[in-house]
């Protein structure tokens, strides 16, 4: 139908009028535009229109009031309003100028449609009444749109005898012919054949019967045929007299009918609200169901068959005097659509939430759309109370906390967020963070969010939390994670911000105290050093005065050793607090400072690989002094008599262990050398033997060509960081 229908828009805001005839359009409709009272009278008068949809107000000029008094004055054409009016006066004056009556603007597209189908329907219905009611006149006229007679004989063969002239106009056929012996019966569409003979033959004495079928046209065209017979006797036979009906065009306007009321049910089958119709009884103080949806039969819980054409106060009694009851009623009374706004119902067996509109058809019916909003409503209140208790829980968190969206607008925030701020959360959610704030602190807090939004990773921050309301600080830790939504996308970030001033104090105190521990460890390291220099000066003095080269020997190798625990303490790391010693180049150094105070000429090479490791103090000076024994006994005995050789001193480390290898190609050991004779008047070796017990290692002594002692400590060793010392 829809395909078929030339719709005139009438409506004085173009922009409107564009959208509803694109939507009117897409229904279907053949839409021609018109802007004012005068155009829409032009086109309505000149155009094939068959329905027009109008505003009341048109602006300046006339009114769609009158532009409808003036079109009904010269053409029956069904006028819909569409107006936001809702004024008694103004439905009066609808009433006066059309029977189709109007529908609020704001109603939805399925009710437009509806209302629009409505209208059609009436509309051809009154038309159809009056082509019927003009027939009817010509039959009073003519006794019949053709009449014909005919004798059944009582083999049950039927001849016409008589027939009207109306016949031939609307078979096309002469009547002569169908005068002619069971000339009729081939006219007769062969679906319909068998049914026409069996009522022909089986109607009885005194009967009055009616049948319906098609016949042909001489073009080959069927009619639909309604046809009323009455049997009388007539001697031994019967005759059968007739009054028949092209109702070709109602059957075409039924199967359209049932065509749109199908296309009609579709839709409303296919809508998710609810939908009712009821007609008024007792002058609208009560009302009968005439049409449901599905979605209305599951939200009410009531099939069709139980609702429709059933009155409202049968159903629900316990409703008769309520909110909704008095709504329907001032609805139909007034012809003003109304909504109903969330509310809870309860039916039998049913309660909920619910929310919908109603308004009156020109017939009068009342049209309800309405919706389940029972789950909505749920969520909404699940929601509410998932973001109390949200709230509650940040709310106790003793930091700060806050999410912001991408556009750096605060959404929600703590009751510590809101301290910090020293200004109530109103005042600044929605809105974007920086404002109110200083322009340094707001640029700090844009590139902290730039850097999570854009990297969809944590960050975290040592910042100052600025007071909106005095611009007081607060040092704080900010940590920043991204958020996002299901498809991995960042939506904004969560922020959550300790107050750090408690531990800033302590950090401060903290550095004091490990500078003041600094200064005393150095001041500590430099008079440990000088006193074991003064030892060492105080014996270099008293050497002096000694003439017995035993003596001035034994004086040396005595500041040797002093001048190695020195050395120690010399290269104590500060950056551990002087706990441990790096040994690579305290070993280096003592090396150099033996060598140079024994006296080593350049026949004799020391070669060196030390890997760098650290000890601490209580193991590296009994290390060094084992170094110094050792490299002091190669020096003096393992070349003499002017002999050539080569000293190997390594210092290698494992997972945990550190070896210590000092290796000569000299004479080797004396016979009895290791181990050493407690008695013997020779304290290196012993020494060396003392100090090794003393740090838990294992001495390993090799004499096959010249000596070689390693010292191995089954201790984990502390890995030195890279300072660019390589021994040589």
């Amino acid at each position: 139908m829809k395909d078929q229908v030339a719709l005139l828009l009438v409506e004085d805001e173009a922009v409107i009028a564009l959208a509803s005839a694109a939507r009117l359009r897409e229904a279907g409709f053949k839409v021609l535009t018109a802007f004012s009272g005068e155009e829409a009278i032009e086109k309505a008068l000149s155009l094939p229109v068959q329905i027009v949809l109008m505003d009341i107000e048109l602006g300046e000029g006339i009114d769609g009031i009158e532009t409808a008094r003036r079109i009904g004055e010269k053409r029956d054409i069904p006028i819909l309003f569409l107006s936001s009016h809702t004024e008694e006066e103004a439905a009066k004056r609808i009433r006066e100028v059309t029977r189709y009556g109007f529908i609020p603007k704001s109603c939805e597209e399925a009710l437009l449609l509806a209302s629009i189908e409505v209208a059609l329907r009436l509309h051809d219905t009154r038309r159809k009444l009056l082509i019927e009611e003009e027939r009817y006149r010509s039959f009073s006229k003519l006794t019949s749109d053709y009449l014909y007679s005919g004798l059944r004989c009582p083999g049950g063969q039927f001849h016409i005898d008589w027939l009207s002239g109306a016949f031939e106009s609307i078979s096309g056929i002469p009547i002569k012919t169908l005068l002619k012996k069971d000339s009729w019966l081939p006219l007769i569409h062969s679906e319909d054949r068998r049914r026409v003979l069996e009522a022909s033959e089986t109607i009885r004495e005194g009967e009055k019967r009616t049948i319906e079928f098609r016949m042909a046209r001489t073009t080959g065209e069927f009619r639909w045929i309604r046809d009323h017979l009455l049997c009388v006797r007539e001697g031994e036979n019967f005759r059968l007299y007739g009054m028949a009906r092209d109702i070709t065009e109602q059957k075409l306007s039924e199967e359209a009918l049932r065509k749109r009321e199908a296309r009609h049910s579709s839709i409303l089958s296919s809508i998710r609200n609810g939908i009712i119709v009821a007609e008024p009884l007792d002058d609208g103080e009560d009302f009968r169901f005439t049409e449901i949806n599905p979605a209305a039969e599951q939200i009410l819980m009531l099939p069709r068959e139980s609702l429709v054409g059933k009155r409202y106060s049968e159903l629900f009694p316990h409703m008769i005097e309520s909110p909704v009851t008095d709504l329907l009623r001032r609805v139909y009374k007034t012809g003003v659509a109304e909504k109903i706004p969330p509310s809870f119902f309860e039916i039998p067996g049913r309660k909920g939430w619910w929310t919908g509109s109603f308004y009156r058809l020109p017939s009068g019916e009342i049209v309800g759309v309405f919706d389940d909003i029972t789950s909505l409503v749920d969520t909404k209140n699940a929601l509410e109370h998932s973001h109390a208790l949200l709230q509650s829980l940040l709310d106790a968190v003793p930091d700060a906390i806050f999410f912001k969206d991408r556009e750096g607008k605060l959404q929600v925030v703590n009751k510590t967020f809101e301290a910090f701020s020293r200004q109530e959360a109103a005042s600044f959610l929605g809105k974007p963070e920086k404002e109110g704030l200083p322009e340094e602190a707001a640029r700090s807090y844009e590139e902290g969010d730039r850097l999570t939004l854009e990297s969809g990773l944590v960050q975290r921050f040592e910042e100052l939390f600025v007071s909106r309301s005095d611009g007081a600080t607060i040092p704080v830790e900010t940590l920043k994670v991204p958020v996002k939504d299901k498809e991995g996308k960042v939506i904004g970030l969560v922020g959550i911000s300790r107050d750090i001033t408690i531990r800033k104090q302590k950090d401060e105190l903290l550095r004091n105290s490990l500078k003041e521990k600094d200064l005393f460890l150095r001041e500590l390291r430099h008079r440990v050093k000088n006193s074991l220099s003064l030892v060492s000066s105080l014996l270099s003095l008293e050497g002096n005065r000694l003439t017995d080269p035993r003596d001035v020997e034994i004086f040396r190798t005595l500041q040797g050793r002093i001048r190695s625990l020195a050395g120690v303490y010399d290269k104590l790391d500060p950056r551990d607090g002087f706990r441990t010693i790096p040994l690579a180049p305290y070993l280096q150094e003592l090396i150099e400072t033996v060598s140079l105070g024994i006296g080593r000429s350049d026949r004799i090479m020391v070669s060196l690989h030390l890997e760098e490791c650290s000890l601490p103090l209580k193991r590296a000076a009994p290390l060094g002094l084992i170094l110094n024994e050792l490299l002091i006994n190669s020096l003096k005995y393992a070349f003499p008599g002017g002999r050539k050789g080569k000293i190997r001193i390594s210092l290698e480390k494992g997972e945990e262990t550190l070896l210590l290898k000092v290796a000569d190609d000299g004479i080797g050991l004396p016979s009895g050398a290791y181990p050493p004779d407690p008695s013997a008047s020779s304290l290196g070796l012993r020494l060396v033997e003392l100090l090794a017990h003393q740090i838990d290692a294992q001495i390993i002594v090799e004499a096959s060509a010249g000596s070689c002692f390693s010292i191995l400590l089954q201790n984990k060793v502390v890995p030195l960081q890279n300072n660019g010392f390589s021994p040589s």
